[in-house]
């Protein structure tokens, strides 16, 4: 029941997206069978959408990377505590 709150949007819009159809990994039409019963397929429906953030970040380059400003916590990059 995950998917069917708040995330439903959210998952729609990743998993059926131009982007995601181009990758050709998935079939449009068994992932919309798992966007409806989400209930049976849970994990399933999750293991794609994570495997599309996957490929986002790590295939397309969409990854947030911390800038060189950011705040890092005390004895990050080496630094002497």
């Amino acid at each position: 029941e995950w998917a069917a709150g708040p995330l439903r949007d959210f998952i729609h819009d990743i998993l059926q997206s131009p982007r995601a159809r181009q990758r050709g990994v998935f079939r449009p039409a068994a992932l919309e069978r798992l966007v409806a019963g989400e209930r049976r397929y849970g994990r399933e429906l999750w293991g794609a959408l994570c495997l599309e953030l996957w490929f986002r970040a790590f295939v397309d380059g969409d990854a947030v990377r911390p800038s060189a400003s950011a705040p890092r916590p005390s004895g990050a990059g080496g630094e002497a505590s």
